[in-house]
């Protein structure tokens, strides 16, 4: 039986961690990860490619991969950096991960998909800043709005190729991103009051809607925004 084979970005730590650490608990999964600093996961199914999204030589993260496989089945868009600064620079780092190395690693897999007879599924991994404005974040709220337009587009574009793109919108949930937010107790009741079901998120409620979506079980949905925040975006006074 052949392996389902996941690229992630952002697997060093945090969401990108425990999503590969769930699929590798499945002995049919096989999961190329992408991270900036060394993993601690070890596996058979698992390969680990050191390379900073911040990089303009993607054709070297390329060349590495395709030493390990010459396709993928699921291409998870999970890696993601923010930035209080309101300056240029700021912003463009920040567009740099989370939307180019994005597009750049989708655009190539949709391209090499075009002459296979293979499904490709994207899944981009948002956040609710991308659809309400969150405080002192221009750079990452815009950035977070950019990919769920992006996300809407590869489907489109290459829908005919037998390529899906779907998105998934976080809320908060325990990452070095939001760290700071946990361990303050008065930002943190804050956070928890604005949600439907008072709490935050926890990292394996994330893995489900993952699994749903890389799985044939989703085959009609594509283009799509599922939300998992506890209520935050839909709640009101």
């Amino acid at each position: 039986m052949k392996k389902n084979i996941f690229l992630i970005t952002g697997t060093s730590s945090g969401i990108g961690y425990e999503i590969t650490r769930k699929l590798l608990n499945n002995s049919q999964c096989f999961v190329i990860g992408i991270g900036r600093t060394e993993t601690k996961i070890k596996s058979r199914n698992f390969k680990f490619i050191q390379f900073d999204l911040q990089s303009d030589n993607f054709y070297d993260l390329f060349n590495k991969i395709n030493k390990i496989t010459n396709y993928i089945d699921c291409f998870i868009n999970n890696a993601g950096i923010s930035s209080s600064g309101n300056k240029t620079a700021d912003l463009e780092k920040t567009f740099k991960t989370n939307v180019f190395a994005g597009y750049k690693i989708s655009k190539y897999f949709c391209k090499k998909n075009i002459n296979k007879k293979r499904k490709l599924n994207l899944i981009h991994i948002g956040s609710i800043s991308g659809k309400i404005a969150l405080p002192n974040n221009i750079s990452y709220n815009s950035s977070k709005a950019a990919l769920l337009m992006m996300s809407k587009s590869f489907a489109l574009d290459y829908a005919k190729y037998n390529v899906r793109s779907n998105s998934i919108v976080l809320g908060y949930f325990p990452t070095n991103m939001t760290k700071s937010t946990f361990r303050n107790k008065k930002s943190r009741n804050e956070k928890i009051k604005r949600t439907m079901l008072g709490r935050l998120g926890k990292l394996e409620e994330i893995f489900e809607t993952i699994k749903f979506l890389s799985s044939n079980k989703s085959s009609y949905i594509t283009a799509q925004e599922i939300t998992i925040d506890g209520g935050w975006t839909s709640k009101g006074l």
